[in-house]
């Protein structure tokens, strides 16, 4: 059996402002993940079923969302390079947020 990591990394489809993100925002998040881990999962289209909901500043916000997905043996590596992508991600010349949501399920893969 391979022991490992799932990485989920959640990202919206539209900024703050509410105008959608551009495609080559998402092929910019492909591309890294697939270089480092070999393979991926996306899950989720602008008009899709994933949504999320969080509250704070007085009101509850609700967006759709993509999840983009990759799975890891090496957990320290992959951890440093999804701490580092996540500053770039979140910055305001890619999807401006105040938090990109990342995710790490220990998998068991039979």
């Amino acid at each position: 059996m391979t022991h490992g990591a799932w990485y989920s990394i959640f990202l919206p489809f539209r900024y703050n402002d509410g105008t959608p993100v551009e495609e080559s925002k998402f092929a910019g998040v492909r591309r890294p993940l697939m270089e480092r881990f070999g393979g991926m999962t996306e899950v989720g289209e602008p008009e899709g079923p994933v949504q999320g909901s969080w509250s704070g500043f007085g009101y509850t916000q609700t967006e759709r969302m993509t999840i983009f997905a990759v799975f890891a043996e090496d957990i320290n590596s992959a951890r440093s390079f999804l701490e580092e992508q996540k500053l770039i991600w979140k910055s305001a010349q890619w999807f401006d947020q105040e938090v990109v949501f990342v995710t790490e399920t220990p998998v068991e893969v039979l």
